[in-house]
């Protein structure tokens, strides 16, 4: 015989647990959805506040119309200079001696106002510096001793050229600019020798008085770059033909 009540308790006892089990279920899944909604939110807020922290950087920082920049530079391998080294240097193989050289330069500062995102005017200031020495022996007074004397030689030149800056590539981080400038020169020499004949032996190539030297026409061609460490500072490299050397690099500020 079937005990009908113990059976129907024990079918509802587990009725009761199924629903237990499934309430149970259904919270967690509705806890769980809930977390993951908190959770999905708090990731969007936090994604938009980067993308707008980050595009806001960016807008603030890269180069725009407005901006100030003044670089600080040293160039290399200055035509000038080169051609001063290599006029004392020929004098001195035509003597059977040599010639000891020196220099600095172009030492220079630039300065350019942005008139649009694109274009930008300025000034660039360059300074160098050169200079040699040659030594040779003479019987001068007829007696079979020979003396040694020096002839020593200086150069400097200062220029001041108004440029023009076409940016392609501007960013919070690079700068890329083609450039032109054309401006003024002049360029200072002088010999000095212990020679009794003084320096008439010398040509006008070996105290840097050539044509090449004396234009006082200061120009500039070429390509440059920036790129800002920080919002405010960064450093600067370029390549061309004219004032400032084949190249030359230094450090930027932008205001």
């Amino acid at each position: 015989m079937v005990n009908l009540k113990n059976n129907c308790t024990t079918i509802l006892l587990n009725t009761e647990n199924c629903f237990d089990i499934n309430a149970q279920v259904t919270l967690l899944k509705v806890f769980r959805m809930i977390v993951s909604n908190i959770n999905y939110i708090k990731m969007k807020k936090l994604f938009l506040a980067i993308v707008i922290t980050g595009t806001s950087f960016a807008a603030s920082s890269q180069i725009a119309q407005g901006n100030i920049i003044v670089d600080t530079y040293y160039g290399f391998t200055n035509a000038g200079q080169s051609l001063y080294e290599t006029n004392w240097e020929f004098e001195a193989d035509y003597w059977g001696t040599t010639a000891t050289t020196s220099g600095f330069g172009a030492i220079g500062v630039r300065g350019e106002y942005l008139v649009s995102d694109k274009f930008g005017v300025g000034m660039d200031f360059a300074f160098d510096q050169g200079s040699a020495s040659l030594s040779r022996s003479f019987d001068n007074d007829g007696d079979g001793v020979e003396e040694m004397y020096t002839t020593e030689g200086k150069t400097s030149k200062w220029g001041a050229m108004l440029t023009l800056n076409y940016h392609f590539v501007a960013n919070q981080y690079i700068d890329l600019y083609v450039m032109g400038g054309a401006g003024y020169k002049s360029r200072t020499s002088t010999l000095t020798t212990d020679e009794p004949m003084g320096a008439e032996d010398f040509d006008d190539q070996a105290i840097g008085l050539t044509p090449e030297t004396t234009i006082p026409f200061a120009g500039r061609v070429g390509l440059g770059c920036r790129f800002f460490f920080t919002e405010n500072i960064g450093a600067n490299v370029g390549v061309g033909l004219g004032q400032g050397g084949l190249m030359n690099a230094g450090l930027s500020f932008k205001f």
